[in-house]
């Protein structure tokens, strides 16, 4: 099955409500380049076949509202070897303006700095339980500086976990971990072997180093 078809479904999902914006909707360039980041991240996962997925809680102001790929930041996306054959926008403005640089966000640094210790064959599938950015500001007022996050609602997360199924129908995902207790509250009833890891943001990042360390045996 081809993952194009979740990515272009996914954008056209709208929000529960006006506090929460689909970033990959629309024909804005950064819309676009959002879904070719996020259809890039999924067939490779294809490719790999992961049996562990790793479910966080929504999209962040400086990671993945900007680059479309969850636990993912600009940053990564423009100098992590996994992205080595997607050329994306951040790219392409950095060519054009010397002054440009991409945005950096704390956990996806931290998340990439694990990653980067897994064997590529065992890397997990990431995702978000709500896979739109919750905002404290109405998504028509968004500005680039003006973004603030807040946590998903229950309404949102469940609707989320919708996506989530529609996503899963194109892997074979043996093992699940909330990365936070937000995915873990709401994926329970269904995934009641789903496992808990500490998010890395807020003081966390060392147990969620821990947590991925004694998942995959890293030293």
């Amino acid at each position: 099955m081809n993952v194009k078809t979740f990515v272009d479904e996914l954008a056209r999902i709208t929000p529960p409500d006006l506090m929460s914006r689909n970033m990959y909707q629309g024909d804005s360039t950064g819309a676009k380049d959002r879904r070719e980041n996020l259809l890039y991240y999924l067939s490779v996962m294809q490719e790999i076949n992961p049996s562990r997925l790793l479910v966080g809680e929504a999209p962040g102001r400086m990671g993945c509202y900007l680059s479309g790929v969850p636990f993912t930041d600009e940053h990564t996306l423009v100098f992590n070897p996994f992205f080595k054959n997607r050329h994306c926008l951040v790219q392409e403005l950095m060519s054009l303006d010397g002054d440009v640089r991409p945005q950096s966000e704390a956990t996806a640094r931290v998340v990439w700095e694990r990653l980067d210790k897994i064997p590529y064959k065992d890397l997990p599938l990431m995702w978000n339980i709500y896979p739109f950015h919750p905002s404290t500001v109405e998504a028509k007022y968004y500005s680039i500086d003006d973004r603030p996050n807040r946590k998903p609602t229950k309404i949102e997360c469940e609707m989320g976990k919708g996506v989530l199924a529609m996503l899963l129908e194109y892997f074979d995902i043996k093992e699940v971990y909330s990365v936070g207790r937000t995915a873990e509250f709401i994926l329970k009833p269904e995934y009641p072997n789903i496992k808990y890891i500490r998010h890395p943001s807020r003081g966390g990042a060392n147990e969620f180093r821990k947590g991925l360390n004694e998942i995959y045996g890293i030293q």
